[in-house]
């Protein structure tokens, strides 16, 4: 049933099927409205008349569509966004000050509903940008929905899913390859999260081995994996945003390297040489997911089968 606002001829007809003694949900059905609106009509006035019922009505619509906060209010923000303060500054400074304000959403609502006051917000933007932005895969980026099933499989080497596994802000990062199908891990320290230095270590660090497919996240540091994959005959894929589990190998291996390298590890102050001791114990070391075997094991058998067909 559509949604039906009373009016006052409506109001005359419920007051004339009222008084002749009609039941609210009678009247209801003769209207083509809900019963339960007929009641809720009926309690505005006792008795019932359809001129103070309109009365009663319009009353309600102004004080529901009039300005909730007092003018004061408005005039005393526009003062503070004036001074520079931002709003959650004019917020907390009226909370401190035991005054009346509203929250700082509602006062970025005041502001972007007045053009004029956006130049003293601190990056004057003329609207609000959006809290949350879903990122896309840069067009030189193949989504991982069309990674090919031998990849999804696991049943061959050289399907790879890399990631940066960061330490201390600022103080350098590693570089995790993680083979989809043998666990094999090959590891690299960079200096900055830059793309450059991530394709230089990476570059570094995958030549002679199989490389097929390639799977990172959408982070700007692997913005140039495309042009490397390029060189190995790989095709990257792409992770949806915000979806780490799609590269579950890696994550599950950065996991397993926190043992030796905690969070905010200072990288800067990691030699290769404990990076590459560190690699070489987890390739060698036996995993429940591969019945015991190592991933070096596992790696060089299909490599060996690869090779003899």
């Amino acid at each position: 049933m559509c949604y039906q606002r009373i009016t006052l001829p409506l109001r005359y007809k419920i007051e004339a099927l009222y008084e002749v003694g009609h039941s609210c949900a009678q009247i209801a059905t003769q209207l083509g409205v809900h019963r339960t609106t007929i009641g809720r009509e009926l309690e505005r006035c006792t008795p019932y008349i359809a001129v103070s019922a309109q009365h009663d009505a319009e009353q309600q619509r102004s004080r529901r569509h009039g300005p909730r906060l007092p003018e004061s209010v408005w005039v005393h923000i526009t003062d503070r966004l004036q001074q520079c303060h931002s709003p959650e500054q004019i917020r907390g400074r009226c909370v401190l000050e035991g005054q009346f304000c509203p929250s700082v959403e509602r006062i970025y609502q005041f502001v972007y509903a007045h053009p004029h006051l956006t130049p003293y917000l601190r990056r004057s933007r003329p609207h609000r940008r959006p809290h949350s932005e879903r990122r896309t895969p840069p067009t030189l980026w193949t989504s991982i929905e069309q990674r090919p099933e031998a990849a999804n499989a696991r049943q061959e080497i050289g399907h790879l899913e890399a990631d940066l596994m960061e330490g201390a802000k600022g103080k350098g990062s590693l570089v995790v390859i993680a083979d989809r199908c043998s666990r094999l891990l090959t590891l690299n320290l960079v200096g900055r999260k830059t793309a450059t230095e991530v394709y230089a270590a990476m570059d570094s660090v995958l030549d002679g081995q199989w490389v097929k497919t390639i799977t990172i996240d959408q982070g700007r540091e692997f913005v140039l994996t495309e042009a490397l994959g390029e060189q190995w005959g790989a095709t990257t894929y792409a992770c949806h945003a915000h979806s780490p589990w799609e590269k579950g190998s890696v994550e599950n291996a950065n996991g397993l390297l926190r043992q030796f390298f905690p969070k905010k590890t200072d990288f800067t102050q990691v030699d290769l040489s404990t990076v590459l001791a560190v690699q070489h114990a987890l390739n060698h070391r036996p995993r429940k997911v591969l019945g015991y075997c190592t991933p070096y094991e596992v790696h060089s058998n299909h490599q060996t089968r690869a090779l003899a067909t």
